[in-house]
């Protein structure tokens, strides 16, 4: 799959990072549901992965701990596999890198 560095999309990392990893169902079930929830609440505006900064993640937090009022193990279980993708994205040079903290509960 050929994608280009500035155009990469969630859904494309995610699946090019299932390719590469051997995960069990459960874990693939979750980085999915998680990919989804965080497509979902910026709707189409936000694709890009490149375009991700502390303010979005920002945002995302403040809607799962008050919104949606997850516990805060929900919330750190995001950022774990939030973190993983675009850790493997950069290794890959799929994704560009920048610094974005990924504030824990």
């Amino acid at each position: 799959m050929e994608i280009k560095k500035e155009k990469i999309s969630w859904q494309e990392l995610l699946i090019v990072y299932l390719e590469f990893k051997q995960l069990r169902k459960q874990t693939i079930y979750n980085y999915r549901r998680y990919i989804e929830a965080f497509t979902r609440f910026f709707n189409s505006d936000f694709t890009n992965i490149n375009s991700i900064n502390h303010k979005t993640v920002s945002n995302f937090r403040s809607h799962i701990l008050e919104v949606r009022q997850c516990k805060h193990v929900t919330w750190n279980s995001y950022c774990r596999h939030f973190k993983a993708l675009m850790g493997f994205g950069i290794e890959q040079s799929l994704v560009i890198q920048k610094k974005i903290h990924l504030i824990r509960c």
